[in-house]
């Protein structure tokens, strides 16, 4: 009867403190939650083969805040970018307006001066024309004074008319 009494408790204390010999040596042991363990035993060596995988850890707070930064950074950076180029388009346009603006008043100008031109010759010529007529019309008024005048009808003599 001893060893029927003595059997059970000499089972269980030996299950909870002591692992059985055939069984995995690592299993009363904390385990990472990445290593994964496979049942079978390597050929050669009569150990387990251990699987490892890398464990993914995401980014903490600082690389995240970092990761941020950065982001807002870069977008400030195209903000920049972009504005420069509009600046630099607008600065482009009005070099050639500028540019266009002056050549259109050089050649209004140009127009001006010849209309200044055609006017003096003009105001010339009408000047002449002028002092032509001037002579023309002494002219004409001592050949009618030399003309004799016609004479009256004799009805309007004889009438005073």
């Amino acid at each position: 009867m001893t060893t029927r009494t003595n059997a059970p408790q000499a089972s269980a204390a030996k299950s909870s403190s002591t692992p059985k010999l055939g069984a995995n040596p690592s299993a009363g042991k904390a385990v990472p939650h990445d290593v994964h363990r496979r049942g079978d035993l390597a050929l050669s060596e009569g150990q387990p083969v251990v699987e490892l995988r890398p464990r993914v850890v995401g980014p903490g707070r600082k690389e995240l805040r970092y990761i941020e930064r950065q982001a807002g950074l870069e977008a400030d950076l195209q903000q920049a970018v972009e504005r420069a180029a509009v600046r630099d388009q607008s600065l482009e346009l009005a070099r050639l307006m500028e540019r266009g603006a002056g050549c259109c008043l050089d050649k209004l100008e140009a127009k001006l001066v010849q209309q200044r031109e055609r006017e003096s010759r003009l105001l010339v010529a009408l000047g002449a024309m002028g002092q032509e007529l001037g002579g023309l019309r002494s002219q004409v008024a001592l050949l009618s004074s030399a003309r004799e005048r016609p004479r009256r009808s004799l009805l309007a003599r004889l009438f005073g008319g």
